[in-house]
């Protein structure tokens, strides 16, 4: 195993562990240090992804400073619009009023852009994917979400505005294009609401 490989194992595997924590913590009670884990979970997360960004790009350039910044005339160093995203400032949530806001970067159009979701469905997200059991679950087969008092359909992209911050949380596992499942032990309805008092405000 080269060190690269030694270097994202160690990292999804400090990931695993401080979710693991998280759980532990939020069946103890303890909802602020469950909150702060999953927080720390979730920048040893971003800085996985940008670590393996980092080495791909590395691996394939000729040139890896090249590949990454370019030189003015005058000798600055520019740092292209599109590392932006690289960085691991979007996507980002906040709350306003009682809506999950999704603030993320569009590369087409080289600019934010906002989605937002009814908290109201954050509850009906969990209880689909807390009634699966532990199961794999496929969002086409689930999709559109009701209400439960009117029946009436959520759009299909509050749905995912809503499963973004799960996932963001580390709250939901995706399985590639096979599903997304809960971690093992892991009480969704008072993670979800402690995360929700500890979201930013605007």
């Amino acid at each position: 195993m080269s060190i690269i490989q030694r270097t994202e194992h160690l990292l999804a595997e400090t990931e695993r562990t401080l979710v693991g924590l998280a759980n532990e913590a939020g069946a103890a009670r303890d909802y602020d240090q469950a909150a702060s884990l999953i927080e720390l979970a979730r920048k040893i997360k971003q800085l996985g992804e940008q670590f393996r960004g980092a080495a791909s790009k590395v691996a394939g350039a000729p040139n890896p400073l090249d590949a990454l910044m370019k030189l003015d005339p005058a000798g600055e160093i520019k740092v292209p619009i599109r590392s932006r995203n690289k960085l691991g400032q979007y996507p980002r949530f906040v709350r306003e009023g009682d809506n999950l806001v999704k603030i993320g970067w569009s590369k087409s159009q080289r600019a934010e852009y906002e989605h937002k979701s009814p908290k109201r469905l954050l509850a009906v997200l969990c209880e689909s994917l807390t009634s699966a059991n532990g199961k794999r679950i496929m969002m086409d087969k689930v999709l559109p979400l009701k209400g439960p008092a009117t029946g009436a359909a959520f759009p299909d992209y509050q749905s995912y505005v809503c499963l973004a911050w799960l996932k963001f949380s580390g709250l939901v596992t995706q399985h590639g294009r096979q599903g997304y499942s809960l971690p093992k032990g892991i009480e969704l309805e008072k993670s979800v609401e402690t995360l929700w008092a500890n979201l930013l405000t605007r």
